[in-house]
């Protein structure tokens, strides 16, 4: 509604078709965080909610996740997870 273009992405089938099911107007791709399906330098932001503390080597993650991102793009990681 604002004008971006969103992309939901999980591993988990039943996950991707929740998200699916609340916001339809959305794309969702299964996919694995540490290959990101996209090209290097297309993506403008980043949000991964309640994911790296199941990772076993978050920094893989984190590289793969740069490697998307634009020049100045932006990454935020929210993981609400009483270890952590």
């Amino acid at each position: 509604a604002r004008g971006y273009d969103c992309i939901g992405l999980d591993l988990s089938q039943k996950l991707l078709q929740l998200g699916k099911q609340e916001t339809p107007s959305i794309q969702y791709i299964r996919a694995d965080v540490e290959a990101l399906p996209f090209a290097t330098g297309s993506v403008d932001f980043v949000i991964l909610s309640c994911l790296v503390h199941h990772l076993p080597n978050p920094q893989r993650c984190a590289e793969e996740v740069f490697r998307v991102l634009k020049p100045n793009g932006k990454f935020v990681a929210f993981d609400p997870n009483r270890l952590n």
